[in-house]
């Protein structure tokens, strides 16, 4: 429902990106990610049941990233399977998002991890 919770783990920095964002656009700037995050936080909490595997994550002292797979199941039946990578930079001495790619995880992938 309310993207603001969302909006505040990102950087309102002009610099900030979002590859393959909602409708798998990409955004660029505070204002183009704003309304990006504007548009994913139409879906309710109770719509979405989200899960996820880490893969590797590093923090260095001012910058650092997390590589996992998230997992999206829609209450209308429909999933979502994604590689993501997510780049963070402290800003005031707090871990703000500068930067989020997603991709879909190839079909095959998907039937490799449940035939485990």
């Amino acid at each position: 429902g309310d993207p603001a919770l969302l909006k505040s783990l990102w950087s309102h920095e002009d610099d900030v990106t979002i590859f393959g964002g909602v409708g798998h656009s990409d955004s660029k700037g505070w204002k183009a990610v704003e309304t990006s995050l504007n548009n994913a936080g139409q879906l309710h909490a109770t719509d979405v049941v989200y899960t996820y595997e880490p893969i590797a994550r590093q923090e260095g002292t001012t910058q650092g990233y997390l590589i996992q797979r998230e997992h999206y199941n829609f209450s209308d039946g429909r999933t979502a399977d994604l590689h993501v990578t997510v780049l963070l930079r402290k800003e005031n001495n707090v871990w703000k998002i500068a930067h989020r790619h997603a991709d879909i995880l190839p079909a095959e992938r998907k039937s490799d991890k449940s035939s485990k």
